[in-house]
């Protein structure tokens, strides 16, 4: 019986990871760790068009 819950268990976790890894790649959430990040930061540049190239530049320069 415990073997069973502690699986049950895991797979949630492991499923609950999957959809954070899926949100964050939308460039939606909160990223928690610096590979969340960078995740989530190529999600952001997808979700409002910016291109790689256009990262890190002003405008104003």
């Amino acid at each position: 019986m415990a073997r069973k819950l502690a699986r049950a268990r895991l797979a949630l976790r492991m499923l609950q990871k999957g959809e954070r890894l899926a949100r964050l790649a939308r460039g939606e959430g909160k990223p928690g760790t610096r590979a969340e990040l960078d995740i989530w930061a190529e999600g952001v540049r997808k979700r409002f068009g910016i291109a790689d190239d256009d990262v890190g530049r002003d405008d104003d320069a």
